[in-house]
């Protein structure tokens, strides 16, 4: 099984007005890809590879640092949204 590719392009940061019919093929092909797989590949987003670079890099130093300073930002801390938050090592299963 393979990750789709699913081409961004008609809804990218990029554009201002996007026709129904693009948007209504985006999004059926974005529900097949999250129904059919769980995952997908956006290409042609409008997102630059130094954005992308930048976040990696933030994420990264987040993750590396010790459990007791990422615990405010535990699940337990979004109170109006719980998939939000860090969640610690064999929380999860």
């Amino acid at each position: 099984m393979s990750i789709p590719v699913v081409d961004f392009g008609a809804y990218s940061l990029s554009q201002k007005d996007v026709a129904d019919e693009q948007m209504r093929n985006l999004s059926e092909e974005l529900k097949t890809a999250f129904t059919e797989v769980g995952f997908v590949f956006l290409k042609n987003t409008g997102i630059t590879q130094e954005e992308v670079d930048r976040v990696m890099d933030i994420s990264k130093k987040f993750f590396m640092q010790p459990d007791e300073l990422k615990r405010p930002f535990s699940r337990k801390s979004f109170a109006n949204n719980p998939n939000h938050g860090w969640v610690s090592l064999e929380t999860e299963r």
